[in-house]
């Protein structure tokens, strides 16, 4: 006798009792398919009609909340104004009082109002337009951007043409308890130079030399950018039925139009279709008698011919635009005609024909419902707890257990499908491989746990980023793939890598440590670099190492050359091995470096060299990055310090003059424990702590301010000097230089190739010298080829310098043949 499984034995049970209904029903259906047949054809013709009505009131209530958001917009100019001026102003004011308290007792007065006012005279800002001014209280200007030739002199008596006294007026602003306030007034409008229009300024007490800062704008202006903005917004809108909103002046110039972008700006009597020309008409009319509803005939995007469209218009006194909100009545949604309509309809009627039929039945199948019952439950329960087991594997099978996202595995399965639908439909997939930027240097630093904190947040961060037809999945380790289906063409897979990009770069805060972490990405298409998940993978992953070897922090499409450039990639890494092994290719030069005012040799830095057997000598700036990546950085760094410290000790027993050495540190060195090797190494090779000194980069302050903070202080403690390198390159603030342990501060050769001929080099090297001086931090200069360059540091007070003016790099014999030669002029 055949076995029968419980679900089967549910499902027999259920087809018994439903047989004999079933014929009882038949008869009753063919009558009431007949009747229902009738009442669809008339919903029909409702449910037309209630579609119209709908569009009616959503193009209505599109047009009256915009026409409400315009004119809270234009209500909130002066409001708007206010608030960013004194924004602008309170920036400033405390930039002032920072340069203020920080030189007060070290510099005289006249010195730090100078410097003050030279901070604050290039800020800018309402879109280039704004400025700061600075005055007395007597009326004397200190600072005027825009009319330089102004300042020294009184503008006590300047008025407007309505007679007001605006300098008293900025002088009654700030004569109250808090110091502060606003103004109104006229002035010239910088279009209009012979009009006056009305202006709105804030200004604030600057107590410690009675001064007043202050800022403003034409109102004007600022309502000229409310409606840029707006247009902007309006631009992005989409309504049901294809429909979207245009906007005319009350000219009837157009200024926005999806369907018609290449008449924006041109006048009703300026457009190439009479048609057109009528069809606005006819929107301006209605506009000015009160707006309303129009009906005509207009072109459909990705359609052939014209399509009855429906749109409201509306006229906004507050801007004097006119706004038209139409959509295309064909691109309703249709009214369903076929006799599936009529099943629909009967299947509403049954629960009036069941009544009988349950009362003709209910002795038949009531034993077996109650059996049934019974067992639907065993059975269920039974099923459920398969369920949730299935359910529990599913999971851990399919879904990365830290981040919550699609593994490996899930991946591969989703990557198959989408292949396969791709190919049938002769579209085409992107795959975004993101690699974190020097996780490792995380999790050594701040342990595993907080980089799996790190991970968490980029994923959930990534994940918001998804839309339909995207799958963000986590390959293992700090690496994330991006499956975009359906894509149109290459931009559309740069777009999104940059806004991956930008939401990575967003500081991460876990506990107490601020976090700025990149990625790099390398993005394949299918079937354009490959027809199978392997070939795919690979290409992605040679474009995400190729993105990583141009500076990280960016993306990098693949192309067929990268192939080698991987091959050629990885030759290179297995030279570098294979030269730190033998310690024979590489080998150490040295800049020297020079007393700008004495003419002194006081130190040189330490740069790396690679000698290579067949391609010679190879640039830093190919394997250093190559080095930093793979890990070998600490090999080499620890080979550079012992190769330097050897060398320095030997020059001593040599009886040559003693100077500084100055070692690049690779932010991968940074440790905990360097302080300790440091010492180790000093006290092995015998030489002084002074006699070291190492270079960091801004990099450092950018991943992690607090530790590197922590650390220099540490390496500061055993006795060696701490250079900055490449200082106004990267992120460095004026906060964290008075916080580090700093003993020099090298300007960057991007400034000083420009001196003294390119005024923004000069202006920002005169700035590094004199914060550097205030902190009591030396200078010094790289890259320095010219005299120009030479006698501009000297004056600028600059205390150092390197570069080829004085001296290019030297092997250790020029380097020794030198040092001899000082020392015969010293004896």
């Amino acid at each position: 006798m055949p076995v029968i499984s419980p679900s089967r034995l549910l499902k027999l049970l259920v087809v018994g009792m439903l047989g004999g209904v079933l014929l009882m029903t038949l008869g009753l259906l063919t009558y009431e398919t007949l009747q229902t047949h009738q009442r669809v054809l008339v919903q029909q013709t409702q449910t037309q009609q209630e579609q119209l009505d709908d569009l009616r009131q959503q193009l209505d209530q599109e047009v009256t909340g915009l026409h409400d958001y315009l004119r809270y917009h234009q209500s909130q100019a002066e409001s708007l104004l206010r608030d960013m001026a004194r924004e602008q102003v309170d920036v400033a004011w405390e930039t002032a009082m920072g340069i203020y308290r920080t030189a007060k007792g070290r510099l005289p007065d006249a010195r730090i109002q100078e410097l003050i006012v030279e901070s604050l005279r290039e800020v800018r800002f309402f879109q280039g337009r704004g400025y700061l001014f600075i005055d007395t209280l007597d009326g004397d200007c200190i600072l005027l951007p825009t009319a330089p030739h102004l300042e020294g002199s009184s503008l006590w008596d300047n008025r407007d043409d309505t007679g007001f006294y605006i300098m008293r007026g900025l002088v009654d602003a700030v004569s109250n308890p808090q110091g502060r306030g606003f103004i109104r007034y006229r002035w010239y409008r910088p279009d209009q130079p012979q009009v006056m229009a009305d202006k709105l300024a804030f200004a604030r007490l600057f107590e410690p030399y009675d001064w007043l800062i202050g800022t403003g704008d034409y109102l004007y202006q600022i309502e000229t950018d409310l409606k840029q903005t707006a247009l902007e917004r309006i631009e992005g809108l989409r309504l049901p039925a294809e429909g979207y909103i245009a906007v005319l002046d009350e000219a009837g110039r157009l200024l926005t139009s999806t369907s018609s972008p290449q008449d924006v700006g041109r006048l009703p009597e300026e457009l190439d279709d009479l048609d057109q020309q009528q069809l606005v008409l006819s929107f301006i009319d209605k506009a000015r008698n009160g707006g309303g509803f129009i009906e005509y005939n207009w072109y459909r995007p990705d359609h052939e011919g014209r399509h009855a469209k429906l749109a409201r218009v509306q006229w906004v006194p507050e801007t004097g635009w006119i706004l038209v909100a139409g959509a295309y009545l064909d691109a309703l949604e249709p009214v369903s005609t076929s006799p599936v309509g009529w099943w629909q309809a009967l299947r509403q009627e049954l629960p009036r024909l069941m009544l009988p039929l349950v009362v003709v039945g209910l002795i038949t199948l009531l034993v077996a419902l109650l059996y049934a019952r019974w067992l639907g439950r065993l059975l269920a329960g039974y099923q459920q707890h398969i369920q949730q087991q299935q359910s529990r594997l599913q999971q851990l099978a399919e879904l990365d257990n830290l981040t919550h996202l699609a593994n490996r595995w899930l991946l591969g399965q989703k990557l198959m499908a989408a292949m396969d639908r791709a190919m049938a439909n002769e579209m085409r997939l992107g795959l975004l491989v993101i690699d974190v930027d020097r996780f490792k240097n995380i999790n050594d630093s701040l342990g595993h746990t907080l980089g799996d904190r790190v991970l968490q947040i980029l994923a959930l961060r990534l994940n918001s980023l998804l839309e339909e037809n995207q799958l963000l999945a986590r390959m293992g380790g700090d690496e994330f793939v991006l499956l975009v289906e359906g894509v149109q063409d290459n931009a559309q897979l740069l777009e999104l890598a940059q806004r991956v990009l930008e939401t990575i770069h967003q500081p991460v805060q876990i506990e107490y440590h601020q976090l700025v972490v990149t990625a790099s990405i390398g993005i394949a298409l299918y079937p354009d670099h490959g027809l199978n998940q392997e070939t795919l993978f690979r290409h992605a992953d040679t474009a995400m190492y190729q993105a990583k070897s141009e500076g990280r922090n960016r993306f990098c499409l693949y192309v067929r050359s990268l192939g080698q450039r991987v091959v050629d990639r990885l030759q290179l890494e297995n030279d570098l091995r294979q030269a730190l092994r033998l310690e024979q290719q590489l080998f150490l030069v040295y800049q020297p470096q020079w007393d700008l005012h004495s003419g002194q040799l006081i130190g040189c830095e330490v740069l790396l060299r690679w000698q290579h057997p067949r391609r010679g000598l190879i640039s830093p700036a190919e394997f250093i990055p190559l080095a930093e990546e793979t890990g070998l950085i600490l090999p080499l760094g620890s080979w550079v310090l012992r190769t330097a410290l050897a060398q320095a000790r030997a020059w001593r027993e040599q009886g040559l003059p003693s100077f500084t050495l100055a070692v690049n540190l690779s932010t991968a060195q940074l440790t905990a424990d360097l302080p300790r090797q440091i010492s180790a190494l000093l006290r092995g090779y015998e030489l002084p702590a002074s006699l070291l000194e190492l270079e960091v980069t801004e990099t450092l302050l950018m991943t992690a301010p607090e530790e590197a903070t922590q650390l220099l202080g540490e390496l500061k403690k055993t006795g060696v000097r701490i250079a900055l390198d490449d200082f106004g390159t990267g992120y460095s603030s004026l906060a964290y230089l008075s916080r580090l342990p700093l003993d020099v501060l090298k300007i960057d050769k991007s400034f000083v190739d420009g001196l003294p001929d390119r005024q923004d080099d000069v202006v920002i090297t005169r700035l590094i010298i004199r914060m550097a001086a205030q902190l009591g931090i030396t200078t010094l200069a790289e890259g320095v080829e010219t005299e120009a360059q030479q006698q501009f540091l000297k004056a600028a007070g600059c205390h150092l310098m390197q570069g080829y003016l004085k001296a290019k790099p030297l092997q250790q014999q020029e380097m020794a043949a030198l040092l001899l030669a000082l020392k015969s002029d010293l004896s």
